[in-house]
C-alpha cells in the first residue's frame, strides 16, 4: 500500500513543481514587460507538465506489481496515461532538464503539494484534462491530504469510497447521494469507523443531509457506532430547531423516551412531556397515541406521526405505513428499522430485501 501511496504522491509532486515553476516564469514577466522572448501571441508561454517523469513512474509501478494501484484506481490511471501521453515534440527537449533537476531538486513536502494544487487547480485547467478528470484529481490531492502520515488507515475500499465523497463535494452545485457502487466500497471496508470520520470530520455536527448523501445507514456495520451518531443527529436537530418535536423520532427510535421527555419539560411543553410518559401497554392510551399519529398524518407532518407509531410500539406502521407509503423516504426508513428493531430482525431483513 505504501509503494501505491509514494507512486501518487510522486505524480502529484512533479506537476506541483510544473504549476509553481509556471507561476514564477509568470510573475517573472509581469515583473519585466519588456521580455518578449516567453511571449506568443501576446499571451504568456502555455503550461506544460512534461510527460517523460511519469511516464517512467508508471513504467517502474508497472513492472513491482501486474495490476494498477487499488489508490488511484481505472479512473485516475487513464488520467495520469493522459499526463503521460502528451507530444513527444514537447517534452522530449526538456529531458536533460528534467534528468538534471531529479538529481538536484530537494524532495518538495507533501503539504506545499497540496498547496500548490488546491490554490491553483480551481482556477488553472491542467494540459490533456476535462474539466471532470481535474475534479478527480482534486478529490485525489484531498484524499491524499488526510491520511499523508497513515496511509494504512484506510483499506483499499475505503479509499474508493472516500475518493468518490472528494468528488462529489468538489463538484459544482449541491452534494448529491453517492451512488451504490461507491456504498458498496465502503460496506465491504474493513475501515469503517476511520472512514466515517474523514468524511464527516465533527460528529457532534452531523446533519441529516450528510447521512443520507453518504448512504451511511446501508454501509454502517457496527450498530453501536450507528447508534451513537444517530444520537448526534438527534442533539443537533435540537440544538438547531429548539422543537423536540422535530427530534421526536430518532430519540424514540433510539428507545431514549427519558431524553425526550426532559426536553420537552425544558421548553415547557409540559402536555407532551406527561403524554409521553404514560403507560402505553393500557389500551386506551394505545388508542390515544394512534389518534395523535393519524391526525398528523392528516397534517402531513408524516416524521412526527411516526414517533407517535413507536411510542405505542407499532413500527409496522410507523416505517411501512408512514416513512415508506406516506413520505417515501427509504433511507429514512430503513435507519429508523435498525436503530428500533435491530439489524438482525425479520423486520429489518425484510424491508431492505423488498424496499
Amino acid at each position: 500500500m505504501t509503494g501505491k501511496f509514494d507512486l501518487v504522491r510522486n505524480i502529484l509532486t512533479h506537476v506541483a513543481k510544473c504549476i509553481a515553476e509556471y507561476n514564477e516564469r509568470k510573475e517573472r514577466i509581469n515583473q519585466d514587460e519588456e521580455d518578449e522572448e516567453c511571449f506568443t501571441d501576446g499571451n504568456i508561454e502555455r503550461l506544460i507538465i512534461p510527460s517523460t517523469i511519469i511516464r517512467r513512474m508508471l513504467k517502474e509501478a508497472e513492472t513491482k506489481e501486474t495490476t494498477a494501484p487499488a489508490v488511484v484506481g481505472a479512473r485516475m490511471r487513464t488520467l495520469f496515461d493522459k499526463f503521460a501521453s502528451a507530444p513527444a515534440e514537447e517534452t522530449e527537449t526538456k529531458v536533460e532538464e528534467e534528468k538534471k533537476e531529479e538529481q538536484e531538486q530537494e524532495e518538495m513536502p507533501f503539504r506545499d503539494v497540496f498547496k500548490i494544487l488546491k490554490e491553483n487547480l480551481p482556477k488553472m485547467q491542467l494540459p490533456d484534462l476535462t474539466s471532470a478528470d481535474q475534479v478527480t484529481l482534486t478529490a485525489v490531492v484531498d484524499t491524499l491530504w488526510q491520511i499523508p502520515e497513515k496511509p494504512t488507515a484506510l483499506d483499499d475500499r475505503g479509499i474508493r469510497y472516500l475518493v468518490a465523497v472528494k468528488i462529489d463535494q468538489n463538484l459544482p452545485g449541491e452534494a448529491s447521494p453517492i451512488k451504490s457502487p461507491h456504498v458498496m466500497w465502503a460496506l465491504n471496508s474493513d475501515s469503517q469507523e476511520t472512514l466515517w470520520k474523514m468524511v464527516q470530520g465533527d460528529e457532534s455536527r452531523v446533519t441529516w443531509d450528510q447521512l443520507k448523501n453518504l448512504g451511511l445507514v446501508f454501509w454502517m456495520r457496527n450498530p453501536n457506532t450507528l447508534r451513537e451518531i444517530c444520537e448526534n443527529l438527534a442533539k443537533e436537530q435540537f440544538r438547531v430547531n429548539q422543537n423536540p418535536t422535530q427530534s421526536a423520532l430518532l430519540y424514540l427510535a433510539l428507545k431514549k423516551k427519558t431524553a425526550l421527555v426532559q426536553l420537552f419539560r425544558a421548553k415547557d411543553m409540559g402536555l407532551q412531556a406527561d403524554f409521553f410518559t404514560k403507560d402505553f401497554k393500557e389500551p386506551k392510551n394505545i388508542i390515544s397515541g394512534e389518534k395523535n399519529a393519524l391526525r398528523l398524518v392528516g397534517k402531513q407532518e408524516f416524521e412526527y406521526a411516526a414517533a407517535f407509531y413507536l411510542l405505542i410500539d407499532k413500527p409496522d406502521d410507523a416505517i411501512i405505513k408512514i416513512l415508506v407509503k406516506k413520505r417515501q423516504d427509504y433511507f429514512l426508513a430503513y435507519l429508523i428499522s435498525r436503530l428500533y428493531c435491530g439489524d438482525d430482525s425479520d423486520f429489518t431483513n425484510n424491508l431492505l430485501r423488498e424496499q
